[in-house]
């Protein structure tokens, strides 16, 4: 899999519907605060050396794709655009990004229970694993909202968290599921659609969302993200199997599921694009394990502070009665403040997939 450089304003518009008309949503309310946690208190590991501030057992564990916005079509398991570059040396020249692109697709697309595709993903696809035994269930934007307020940089952002058994789930918290993101501009939407191809498997799809079980922080972490595509080099050749798409509201059963992606390496490449008005002559594929792992022996004490910060939500929200609480960071604020949860809030997931937590 790769990852792209885009303008401001992350996210990426394939198939049908994905721009949208621009509003603005009031914030939900808050709830009273219960307690904050500041961010000189949040104490580093005693052992930099600490195997708990560095990511262990990593793998793929499944995928879905987005099909439609109205119908609410997933195909589990997924499988990202093909990097399908155009011609270098006479390259088209690429519109600007504009019109609306969603914050968080998955809430744009099912806000009633925006984790749910991704749990149903993994009992259709792997229905012998035990999600009972996981700790954290998460998005990248959950856990890099947390991670950059270990590293000390100032965003604000709001997440709700519930407990269901001895799991813990982050869950987005924007004004409302179709927030949009605001000032789009740049060509990190255009490129992506122009450079990558879907297959006719997965024709008509807005997304690909991959999910990764890893060990972090002594926890069993699975977390969602959006891929942008795969490398057809590192990629071998498969049969196309058919497959129908199925909603993320029904109780899901397939007879074949497509094993071919499962075998596919996470290709830690990045693509670098510089444009001269939307001309991209200069494109560059590059492996980046050597500089993440750099990046993660520079920053162990901030990813201690990360540890530490997980271990510490995640025990009291397991306290907590109701084991439901909101996470909220205002801007220019080093502290968080855990809420009760404001406003009408759904619960994580429908009466029927939280069930399977009560095995």
């Amino acid at each position: 899999m790769f990852s792209q450089r885009r303008g401001r304003g992350r996210g990426r518009r394939r198939g049908r519907g994905g721009r949208v008309p621009q509003s603005s949503s009031p914030a939900p309310p808050l709830g009273d605060v219960i307690v904050t946690i500041h961010h000189n208190e949040i104490e580093n590991p005693a052992d930099q050396n600490n195997t708990k501030s560095r990511i262990t057992n990593s793998q793929y564990l499944t995928s879905y794709n987005w099909l439609s916005w109205e119908e609410k079509k997933i195909i589990i398991p997924g499988e990202p655009p093909k990097w399908t570059p155009l011609s270098r040396s006479n390259p088209p020249t690429l519109p600007q990004d504009k019109g609306g692109y969603y914050r968080d697709k998955n809430a744009a697309h099912y806000p009633t229970y925006p984790l749910e595709p991704m749990v149903q993903a993994i009992l259709t696809d792997k229905p012998g694993f035990s999600m009972t035994g996981v700790d954290i269930i998460a998005c990248n934007s959950t856990m890099g909202n947390l991670l950059r307020f270990a590293l000390g940089h100032d965003k604000p952002f709001r997440m709700l968290v519930e407990v269901l058994g001895n799991t813990v789930f982050f869950i987005r918290r924007e004004n409302s599921p179709t927030e949009m993101i605001p000032d789009v501009y740049g060509y990190g939407h255009t490129f992506p659609e122009a450079y990558t191809t879907w297959s006719a498997r997965v024709g008509g799809s807005e997304s690909h969302q991959r999910v990764m079980e890893y060990k972090f922080a002594g926890m069993q972490c699975l977390i969602r993200f959006e891929a942008d595509g795969f490398l057809p080099d590192l990629v071998p050749d498969t049969e196309e199997i058919k497959q129908d798409p199925v909603s993320p509201k029904d109780n899901i059963t397939l007879e074949e599921v497509l094993s071919s992606m499962e075998e596919v390496r996470i290709t830690p490449n990045f693509v670098l694009a510089h444009h001269t008005a939307g001309r991209f002559k200069h494109i560059q594929v590059q492996d980046v394990r050597d500089n993440v792992k750099q990046w993660e022996e520079i920053q162990q004490p901030a990813l201690g502070k990360f540890a530490s910060l997980l271990q510490m939500i995640v025990a009291f929200a397991r306290s907590a009665d109701d084991g439901k609480l909101e996470i909220e960071r205002e801007e220019g604020e080093q502290v968080l403040n855990l809420r009760t949860q404001g406003g009408v809030v759904n619960d994580v997931l429908s009466p029927t997939v939280s069930s399977k937590w009560d095995m």
